[in-house]
């Protein structure tokens, strides 16, 4: 099958480069389409499939849905799941010892995907210290609690609690 840089996925690969947020399919072609109107959901995942194939992005598999990265860089994840963001964990020491500590008899590692979860710092009330705010991720990095202006979509942004809230005593 021959593969073909269509407008399309150039358009698609360029939202992604542009926000850095990790979005679903979804978000993706609610901002694409609106752009290219006649582009289909479908189409939208056949490319982000190739683009993940092809090397350019980076699936992280949250649940059961996926999510979407422009840095193919070797990092790691760390998911809310309160809010249900993710962001990115640059960690040289925890990728060397995951690198040094896997050798797999006759097998080649081509990449190791950590997703970490648990809850960021606005939902824990902590310091979101240790986590690379270097890059623009479509949030305001001191994350108290409000997206800024470029949020795309990319997240459930519903943040009901869930199965955040602290164990109530139903035995009363």
């Amino acid at each position: 099958m021959i593969k073909r840089n269509t407008a399309q996925k150039k358009e698609i690969l360029s939202y992604i480069r542009s926000v850095r947020s990790h979005p679903t399919a979804e978000a993706v072609y609610a901002e694409v389409s609106k752009t290219l109107p006649s582009i289909s959901l479908s189409t939208v995942y056949r490319n982000l499939n190739s683009l993940v194939d092809d090397g350019y992005l980076l699936r992280i598999e949250v649940g059961n849905e996926a999510h979407y990265d422009a840095d193919v860089s070797f990092h790691h994840h760390v998911y809310c799941r309160c809010c249900r963001r993710i962001f990115d964990l640059f960690d040289e020491e925890l990728s060397g010892t995951i690198l040094r500590s896997i050798d797999p008899p006759d097998f080649e590692v081509e990449s190791v995907t950590l997703l970490i979860t648990g809850k960021c710092a606005s939902c824990s009330g902590k310091s979101n210290d240790g986590y690379d705010d270097r890059h623009d991720d479509g949030y305001d990095d001191r994350h108290d609690g409000g997206y800024d202006d470029r949020h795309d979509g990319g997240y459930d942004d519903r943040h009901d609690g869930g199965s955040c809230r602290p164990e109530e005593d139903m035995s009363a």
